[in-house]
């Protein structure tokens, strides 16, 4: 019955076990979607912030081979940026997320836009005069506009990322408690199970103690001329069988000696 109840509660354990288990390995999943999109995220700005600093080194620039290089580099970091959205779009990301990747996307469409203003602006003064300030100011509010739904997609990654952590931590510390709690059950029911075994083998040896003694007791007297003797049969077992097989030796035995008594008396 012990060893039942180990394997059934030990099989319940188990399940537990590998349930929590399983919530671990999903929890793990999903950080490391968060942390994927987070990682694009803060990437995700570095392409429009190069393009406001390759932006600020055409407008100080007065070669015109110089300009066609950094407008080259400005062409290239937006198409690192479309690439970096693509891959944010395929993420497992709630609503307010995708409804954040849309704002920066637009964001970034008024960043390129008051980007390609100034430009012409700029160009067509030639200098570094008022309406290319102007137009500067209209560029850095754009560019203002972008980081905020940006700074607000990081915040969000980095909150649920706090969250998993939080939820790992209590489901690990649930998967410690059911390890504690059927350890201690464990040592019980073996403590429990070695007392049983220890009254019930005492018991025993003494029951087989008390039968071969009866027993000597039995072969003394019936070797001392006592045929009269009987061993109590008490069970059907070994010893009992035994029992009967003595009591049988006896009374046939019996027989013999009266048999001989009786033909020595004829004679």
């Amino acid at each position: 019955f012990l060893t039942l109840f180990v394997g059934v509660f030990s099989l319940i354990k188990l399940n537990g076990v590998t349930y929590q288990a399983k919530a671990i390995g999903g929890l793990l999943e999903r950080y490391s979607n968060r942390t994927a999109i987070l990682h694009d995220s803060i990437l995700w700005g570095y392409p429009v912030f190069k393009e406001s600093e390759a932006l600020g080194m055409y407008l100080q620039s007065e070669n015109l081979n110089e300009q066609k290089a950094l407008f080259v580099k400005f062409e290239e970091y937006g198409k690192e940026f479309s690439r970096i959205g693509d891959k944010l779009k395929k993420r497992d990301t709630s609503p307010e997320e995708k409804r954040l990747i849309r704002d920066i996307e637009d964001m970034q469409k008024n960043v390129l836009s008051d980007a390609v203003n100034l430009i012409t602006i700029r160009d067509g003064e030639g200098i570094y005069g008022p309406e290319t300030k102007v137009a500067l100011l209209s560029f850095q509010k754009s560019l203002n506009g972008f980081a905020l739904p940006l700074e607000r997609l990081v915040s969000i990654e980095n909150q649920q990322m706090k969250e998993i952590y939080g939820e790992s931590k209590a489901v690990g510390a649930e998967i410690e408690s059911m390890v504690n709690r059927a350890t201690k059950i464990m040592v019980m029911v073996s403590v429990i199970a070695v007392i049983i075994g220890t009254i019930v083998s005492f018991r025993l040896a003494k029951s087989i103690s008390s039968n071969v003694n009866e027993t000597v007791s039995f072969t003394a007297d019936v070797a001392s001329g006592d045929l009269t003797k009987k061993l109590a049969v008490g069970s059907n077992d070994e010893v009992g069988q035994i029992a009967v097989a003595f009591n049988e030796m006896v009374d046939n035995f019996h027989k013999v000696i009266c048999k001989i008594k009786s033909s020595v008396n004829l004679l």
